[in-house]
């Protein structure tokens, strides 16, 4: 697993390869994600919260935004968790 440091790095680029521009907040928001989900969720948010900044008239990510992607856009971990919830009150467990 990546440090925290690492990620915080990787996502930086990944910002500047998009040419997507994030507020400070956001970006540790965005940290945080990737240590406590996977570095790959953290970098799958970018796309939808950059067209939510865009949509509501903003070039800039803020946390916001990622909160709304995040709310849209699960993680495998959270997926599965909601799955097995489910499965267990389909079968009347």
């Amino acid at each position: 697993p990546y440090k925290k440091e690492e990620i915080e790095k990787i996502l930086q680029i990944r910002m500047a390869e998009e040419k997507v521009d994030i507020e400070e907040d956001a970006l540790e928001y965005l940290t945080q994600i990737g240590v406590e989900a996977s570095l790959r969720y953290a970098v799958q948010l970018m796309a939808p919260a950059a067209n939510i900044a865009a949509g509501r008239k903003r070039r800039k990510i803020n946390k916001a935004d990622i909160e709304e992607a995040r709310k849209l856009f699960h993680d495998v971990r959270k997926s599965v968790e909601y799955l097995k919830e489910y499965e267990k009150m389909m079968l009347g467990e």
